[in-house]
């Protein structure tokens, strides 16, 4: 009895091999001509392909190597899906603007746990529904330029705030700007798209501790994603057995709370005395399936993506701006001389006037340096 159990047991084994096999074998015949990194030798690496390459905490780094070696597009297995990585910018920015390209839920839908709490897609994450098409017409028009002229001066007062707590540090105090610009992104996403101080700005005035505070609980789950983008069971399996994988779902958990929390603020006030903000449009939507003001479900998502899809992307480019010009004295001269030209800069007769949201379009030089290019996209077959 016991052998004819072990025989069956091996059958199916051995059955489920033979049907994965040829499973990853059709699907890698549609990118058969696309190069890629092989994947490393013996049969737990056969099943899982490319994703112990991956599960690191470096793995940008080591797709970056990849992407030197195999060219701008190439392909990627993760246990029976196939992924083609577009790293070259000018072709990632031309499948960006084709708009008949939708997401593969499949790809995407991983994402969801970081910007709602129980599953619903948002902006980042839906595909094109009419939803999805009317939202993002809502929150266009809160991102207009005529929007930003308004937010113009809270932009600059949060900014003035973050400069006077680095001048009451000294020239000699260490100071995390990494950091220091996420909290600040963190900041202008609130007043900007919510109306409301989130003061991380506020929160430490060392600028070296990026454990602390609001930024460190949002990194934490967002880290906690990006685990489970290389370790499919993490959420469902893993986190029932290992310490690791439950902190970090208890970091998610965190994030949904703080999330939550803006939330109910806003539904405190007026949906009309918020503007023409994000969080004015998505409170005074109408759902068309219903006819009845967004819910707080459908909504949640929506503000998760506009700070956890931006704060990170705007304060890294930020930071790395600041150091390059740091590296780079006769960049840096170059921008105080258009300053000055400005009269943005302090000079013999005091403090420079205050910045005017005219002023961007008028510095050339500073606008060069700053130009961001897309990175690196994914597709998923």
């Amino acid at each position: 009895m016991l052998l004819q159990l072990v025989a069956a047991l091996l059958t199916a084994a051995v059955g489920w091999l033979t049907w994965y096999a040829y499973g990853v074998y059709q699907k890698g015949q549609l990118l058969s001509g696309m190069p890629g990194p092989p994947r490393r030798p013996g049969l737990l690496n056969f099943v899982l392909g490319n994703i112990p390459d991956l599960a690191g905490s470096q793995n940008h780094f080591v797709q970056k190597q990849w992407s030197r070696q195999y060219g701008g597009i190439m392909k990627l297995r993760a246990l029976d899906t196939y992924i083609a990585v577009v790293a070259d910018p000018l072709i990632a920015s031309e499948l960006l603007r084709d708009k008949t390209l939708d997401k593969s839920r499949h790809a995407y839908q991983m994402l969801d746990a970081i910007f709602d709490d129980k599953g619903h897609s948002g902006l980042l994450t839906s595909q094109m529904t009419p939803h999805w098409r009317a939202t993002r017409r809502a929150v266009a028009s809160s991102l207009s330029p005529q929007s930003l002229r308004t937010s113009f001066p809270k932009i600059r007062g949060v900014v003035d705030r973050l400069v006077q707590t680095l001048m009451s540090l000294g020239p000699v105090t260490p100071v995390d700007m990494d950091l220091m610009c996420a909290k600040l992104s963190w900041d202008i996403i609130g007043l900007v798209g919510f109306d409301t101080d989130m003061g991380a700005t506020q929160l430490s005035e060392q600028g070296q501790d990026a454990s602390s505070g609001v930024i460190a609980t949002v990194r934490a789950g967002m880290k906690e994603i990006e685990m489970r983008f290389v370790q499919p069971f993490r959420h469902n399996v893993w986190r029932h057995i290992f310490p690791s994988a439950r902190a970090g779902h208890r970091n998610l958990k965190k994030v949904h709370v703080l999330v939550r929390g803006l939330l109910k603020k806003l539904r405190q006030v007026d949906p009309e005395s918020l503007g023409n903000t994000v969080a004015g449009q998505l409170l005074r939507m109408i759902d068309a399936s219903t006819g009845k003001p967004l819910s707080d479900d459908v909504i949640m998502p929506e503000i998760a993506t506009m700070f956890l899809a931006g704060f990170e992307t705007s304060g890294h480019s930020e930071a790395w701006t600041l150091y390059l010009i740091s590296q780079h004295p006769e960049v840096e001269e170059r921008i105080l001389q258009e300053l000055a030209q400005h009269e943005l800069m302090p000079g013999p007769h005091g403090a420079g006037r205050a910045i005017r949201l005219e002023d961007l379009s008028r510095l050339t030089y500073l606008n060069c340096v700053i130009k961001v290019r897309p990175l690196v996209g994914h597709l998923q077959c």
